[in-house]
C-alpha cells in the first residue's frame, strides 16, 4: 500500500497517491498526522552521526590525492616551459642581434646611465 508522507494518508494504489500529491495534499488538518517530540526520544539518533567522521576521512583523502595530481600536473607544465626558456635563452646568447643590443647597452651603462633606461 502507497502512504502519503505528509499526511499519513492511506492509498490503494500508486495511481491514487500520485493523484493525491499532485493536487498539493489538500490542508486538511484533521487527517494532517501529528508527531511530537515523544517520537523523537524513542528513536536512536540517526546514523549519519555515525557515518559523518568516515565520510570526512575519505573527502580529506580525496582532496590530497587530488592536490597531488594537480600540482603533479602544474609542476611538469612548469618544467616543461622552464625548458622551453632556457632554450630561448640560449639561443638568443648566441645570435648576432643579442650581441649588438648587449653592446649598446653595455655603451650606454659605461656612458652612466642606469639599467631600466639602458635597456
Amino acid at each position: 500500500m502507497s502512504s502519503c508522507d505528509d499526511y499519513g494518508l492511506l492509498f490503494e494504489n500508486i495511481h491514487d497517491l500520485q493523484r493525491h500529491v499532485k493536487s498539493c495534499c489538500p490542508d486538511n488538518v484533521s487527517f494532517k498526522r501529528k508527531r511530537g517530540d515523544e517520537d523523537d526520544e524513542d528513536q536512536p539518533p540517526p546514523n549519519r552521526f555515525l557515518i559523518n567522521p568516515k565520510v570526512n576521512e575519505e573527502e580529506k583523502e580525496n582532496q590530497l590525492k587530488s592536490e597531488e595530481r594537480k600540482n603533479s600536473k602544474d609542476l611538469k607544465r612548469f618544467s616543461e616551459n622552464y625548458g622551453l626558456i632556457i632554450v630561448f635563452i640560449l639561443q638568443l646568447q648566441n645570435g648576432a642581434t643579442h650581441s649588438e643590443n648587449m653592446r649598446e647597452v653595455n655603451n650606454f651603462l659605461f656612458d652612466g646611465y642606469n639599467k631600466q633606461t639602458s635597456v
